[in-house]
């Protein structure tokens, strides 16, 4: 059934397209499905002529709602609410997912009636309605009983799970797990630097903290929303980091003042040479640099144990001129 509804938003430029697959091994032919089926419906649906945004995700339909609302159809549902005239379409409506929970967790947002079906023509609100949600979850669990069933007669007749690459996916997979953390650990502290920086000093709290790692749409390695349990947990795996992006402030300040600490020292030590350059000025400039003889004029004390082989360095009595010989000051 063609909705002239969808065709006038079509025409309009107000569509957000959602695209969902389960594995990455259906992203490319899945995608092109699901576009083909819209466009054999609506012919004058073009992806740059006629969306807002185009969404794709690889997810399970059968995923928590908390990871649902996280990931692709969190982000229409946001970009929703920010364009007021627009609506998504999907292909068909296992796209937005294969569980009652995530249907009714839509429904409740008031959101019902901008989510179309490009098949049948009907928003959500019209297809909880004539329960088609409880169809899409029955048929997913019969689906699965029927792998199960499938799987288990493969395993008694003599058949092998698992690939003989194993050891190398494996050892692939927790590096690439290790790089994924990192990178998500770095950019949890650069959220909390940040906000330490304009806070000026102020002590953060950890539910802020999460609302604003939300907003920025990083995720845990679960895909979930963040939450003071989850930060804290972060925060006592990696005490050192945390206390240095939480110090991030003070530490600015700690090395302001010691660059003041250091050009006070400089200014000191500069002070300290003009003070030793008057009072060797009356030194003729011939004995001026001569180390030994300038050492016992100024500090009156020995002179340095170097010996050079010059006369100056071996006298052992004071120049003409020293009061001690009795020469002219």
């Amino acid at each position: 059934m063609v909705s002239s509804f969808i065709s006038s938003k079509i025409i309009a430029n107000q569509i957000i397209l959602y695209r969902r697959v389960s594995t990455k091994a259906q992203e490319g032919g899945d995608y092109r499905s699901q576009l083909k089926s819209i466009k054999d419906k609506y012919p004058d649906f073009s992806i740059a002529r006629s969306t807002i945004v185009d969404i794709k995700e690889v997810m399970s339909g059968l995923a928590d709602p908390e990871v649902r609302f996280g990931s692709g159809i969190g982000k229409a549902l946001r970009m929703l609410m920010r364009h007021s005239y627009a609506i998504i379409l999907v292909s068909n409506l296992d796209r937005l997912g294969r569980r009652t929970d995530v249907f009714e967790l839509i429904q409740a947002q008031g959101l019902g009636h901008r989510i179309m079906d490009a098949q049948t023509g009907m928003n959500l609100d019209e297809l909880i309605a004539a329960k088609r949600h409880i169809k899409i979850a029955k048929k997913t669990k019969d689906q699965k009983r029927a792998c199960k069933t499938g799987q288990e007669r493969y395993l008694a007749s003599g058949g092998v799970h698992g690939s003989p690459k194993i050891k190398h996916q494996s050892r692939h997979g927790t590096k690439r797990k290790m790089s994924l953390a990192k990178e998500r650990r770095s950019q949890v502290l650069k959220v909390i630097a940040a906000m330490a920086r304009q806070s000026r000093g102020r002590k953060l709290k950890l539910n802020d903290i999460a609302d604003e790692l939300n907003r920025r749409e990083i995720r845990t390695g679960q895909g979930r929303f963040f939450d003071a349990e989850r930060l804290s947990q972060l925060r006592k795996s990696y005490p050192g980091a945390f206390r240095k992006a939480f110090d991030t402030p003070l530490r600015d300040r700690r090395r302001i003042q010691a660059h003041v600490r250091t050009t006070g020292s400089v200014f000191a030590n500069r002070h300290q040479m003009q003070q030793l350059m008057r009072t060797l000025a009356p030194i003729p400039r011939a004995w001026r640099f001569r180390p030994s003889a300038a050492h016992r004029l100024v500090f009156n004390g020995p002179k340095p144990t170097f010996a050079t082989g010059r006369w100056f360095d071996r006298c052992r009595s004071p120049p003409p001129w020293s009061t001690r010989a009795g020469g002219a000051a």
